[in-house]
């Protein structure tokens, strides 16, 4: 595997960042920032993505949060909520349905469809008004279509036995059904509709694809078979409909399927294949698409490493062009993959991999590392819809630390700690984000808690009395700008102001540590300055770091 190189900029450390809240304080002091919870201090300009320091000591003016929703399913049912609400109280609460299996969001925003027990209870937004109750009981799970025209559905009919319903949300009428055998929550989706919803896409047992054409009849246009077929993923595209089909590594007996990814193109009668690549010792693969479909990520994983060197198997990374029809494997730091994401605007990617503390790297779409984020117990990203913000945080086992960064400036904004989360995502004006303690994970102690994008904790809802399920943001139609991020609360610039300064010290480097404690007697009594240029960092996935000096100054 390729190594970090040298050259990444390492994440701001010390004076430097003191520096800058000093500054950022001075000019929150100057003009009297008023204490209201849904205020925050902004650039009376709209900033650019290249912010300047002097850029950023212009004047502010203090400018509202838009007013926001959230749905939340609970045990007494559907709700929602406000960013403002303190308290879970269900009879003063709007309800959109009583015990639901789920919810789902249209894609564009224009609805909420809730599963009931005898129906799919579908609501137009934002007034959340009931637009359609879909005849389908015993609903396990549910998606709206690219252009939210169709709602996929399945529904349980028996313990072995269930049923794929198609419907058509704009006329409410169902216009497909298709038997299946046992569908998992886990295995959806198994319906994937092309940019425009011109044709739906279904996988047909482990080997076979059928295109249909999404007409009033919902005719069949197309059956593909495979040697193995799990998913496909469809690319965004809007001018070729490109998709991958993928399977893991099968062994059955003495039989013996390679695992394998495939790029292949339909024209609208026929499939043309673009470029395919056997994937050794993955029994797990996922493809992921970057928002403006030109190219798509290729995880493989395996759940044993025959080495013996990793609990966690062996991962492998690769980045195809749908351009250039090439593979090229994307450099992580040895041990797992633990999560991945595209930047919204398609031309950078931040990837999380190695064994504990792990290591957070920032990537342009050529494969170019822009920036390192340091060696962390991280496992999640989550970045903002207008793309600046990216959160960058440790869940599941971990602590739940959460790092705040602006990923236009390389520069941590905000921390901030959520312990035993479940659930997290950005609000649609990418200003606030929500995590959330649901069950099962855990069945006591339910909480959701609202957070500015620097790490402000600005709204708790307790749910000790109930058990939370499920919380999203509700779309929104407003058109949101791009802003910078605020300064930090006073509480935090005056902690970083008064932290003491403390020498490096390499762990487990006791010797280093006397050396440099006997140095600075010296220069206390002697009046000299003393220069170590003899310590190194260990090396990290075959790379040395640079050197680094410490001096001690007379006091």
């Amino acid at each position: 595997m390729n190594s970090w190189g040298d050259d990444i900029p390492k994440k701001n450390q010390g004076k430097g960042n003191s520096n800058n809240q000093q500054r950022n304080q001075k000019s929150h002091q100057h003009h009297n920032q008023p204490k209201v919870i849904y205020k925050e201090v902004v650039p009376d300009q709209e900033e650019s993505k290249g912010e300047t320091t002097s850029q950023q000591q212009q004047q502010h003016e203090p400018q509202p949060y838009e007013d926001l929703d959230l749905l939340v399913r609970a045990k007494e049912g559907v709700y929602v909520i406000n960013t403002n609400t303190k308290t879970y109280d269900p009879t003063s609460l709007k309800k959109l349905s009583g015990s639901s299996a789920g919810f789902c969001f249209a894609n564009k925003g224009s609805y909420v469809a809730c599963i009931q027990d005898q129906c799919i209870a579908v609501y137009s937004l934002p007034n959340y008004e009931e637009y359609a109750l879909l005849q389908q009981p015993q609903g396990i799970v549910m998606g709206f279509s690219c252009t939210d025209k169709f709602l996929s559905v399945v529904s349980k009919l028996d313990k072995d036995n269930c049923s794929l319903v198609i419907w058509n949300v704009e006329l409410k009428t169902k216009v497909a059904d298709f038997p299946y055998g046992k569908v998992k929550r886990e295995n959806w989706p198994i319906t994937y509709f092309s940019p425009g919803d011109k044709y739906m896409f279904r996988t047909i047992g482990k080997n076979k694809l059928e295109i249909y054409s999404c007409d009033n009849a919902f005719s069949l246009l197309h059956t593909q078979e495979y040697t193995a077929i799990d998913k496909i993923a469809i690319s965004p595209l809007q001018n070729r409909l490109i998709f991958a089909s993928f399977a893991q590594e099968h062994v059955q007996g003495y039989e013996h399927t390679q695992a394998f990814i495939q790029f292949q193109e339909f024209t609208g009668e026929k499939l043309t294949d673009l470029q395919k690549k056997n994937l050794n010792k993955a029994d797990q693969v996922d493809a992921i698409w970057s928002p403006d479909g030109l190219n798509c990520f290729v995880w493989s994983q395996s759940a044993f490493d025959n080495t013996g060197k990793s609990y966690y198997g062996e991962h492998q990374l690769h980045l195809f062009n749908i351009s250039n029809k090439l593979f090229k494997q994307i450099p992580t730091y040895e041990g797992p993959i633990h999560d991945l994401i595209w930047n919204p605007n398609s031309q950078d990617f931040i990837v999380i991999s190695g064994f504990m503390p792990s290591g957070t790297v920032f990537f342009d779409k050529n494969l170019n590392a822009k920036y390192e984020f340091g060696k962390n117990h991280r496992n999640v990203i989550k970045w903002s819809n207008l793309s600046r913000f990216a959160l960058i945080a440790g869940f599941g086992n971990l602590a739940g630390d959460i790092d705040i960064w602006d990923t236009f400036l390389t520069k941590k904004v905000g921390t901030c700690k959520a312990n035993s989360t479940a659930s997290c995502s950005w609000s649609p004006d990418s200003r606030r984000f929500v995590t959330a303690v649901l069950t099962p994970r855990l069945r006591v102690d339910n909480e959701l808690k609202i957070w500015k994008h620097n790490g402000q904790l600005l709204n708790r809802v307790d749910f000790g009395k109930t058990e939370l399920y499920e919380v999203g943001w509700v779309p929104s139609k407003i058109t949101f700008k791009d802003r910078a991020a605020s300064p930090p609360p006073k509480e935090e610039v005056k902690s970083a102001q008064e932290k003491p300064k403390r020498l490096f010290v390499m762990p487990g480097n006791s010797a280093s540590l006397s050396a440099m404690i006997d140095a600075e007697k010296k220069s206390q009594t002697s009046g000299g300055t003393v220069s170590y240029t003899h310590l190194t960092l260990p090396t990290i996935y075959s790379v040395q770091i640079s050197v680094v000096a410490v001096s001690l100054k007379k006091k």
